[in-house]
């Protein structure tokens, strides 16, 4: 946490938290007037269970499971099911990824942790393929999960909506996941 500079903390929100709520804004209004409508929001073991220096990314997961909750109680009367799937750890490019984002070791009072952080990531991407994950959103669109909750041993940061071809006329969704740096899906 106290190597992260502000910017990087907002981006780690801004893509796991703010990114996957305005989506679901975006599309709500149709959902709740067609009373019919799937969110799934991909969270992480990390936003049940934090670990060192990932303060930031486990906040961003915490808070998405926290707006999954309530959207999922928030839309149940209008007929929009939410689930919230939690991963666990698979081989994936988010290991990369996150060895870029380390803070400057050099002058850093955690630079043995750096370190040591590091070198379990480099072996990470040896872990499995997020297999897992692909068949838990399966079967949360299938309507298969139960209480809106998919857990087990998955990994993944992409936010999942369902849509159909009737979204893309919304000029604002389209123009947003155009424009976005998000790293989202959507499936048909």
């Amino acid at each position: 946490i106290e190597d992260v500079s502000d910017e990087a903390a907002r981006a780690q929100l801004e893509v796991n938290l703010i990114a996957p709520a305005r989506i679901a804004r975006l599309v709500l209004p149709a959902m709740r007037q067609r009373r019919d409508g799937r969110i799934i929001n991909i969270s992480s073991v990390s936003g049940r269970v934090t670990l060192p220096f990932v303060g930031w990314y486990a906040a961003s997961k915490r808070g998405l499971e926290g707006v999954t909750d309530a959207l999922r109680i928030e839309l149940a009367r209008f007929g929009v099911r939410v689930v919230l799937i939690q991963p666990g750890s698979y081989g994936t490019a988010i290991w990369q990824r996150g060895l870029q984002l380390l803070p400057d070791r050099a002058g850093s009072a955690y630079k043995q942790s750096y370190d040591l952080a590091g070198e379990v990531m480099s072996r990470a991407s040896g872990l499995g393929p997020p297999t897992p994950v692909v068949k838990a959103v399966r079967k949360a669109l299938a309507g298969l999960e139960r209480d809106g909750l998919v857990s087990g041993r998955l990994m993944g940061r992409t936010r999942v909506v369902q849509l159909d071809p009737s979204y893309f006329a919304r000029e604002e969704l389209m123009a947003y996941l155009a424009s976005s740096s998000v790293s989202s899906s959507i499936l048909l």
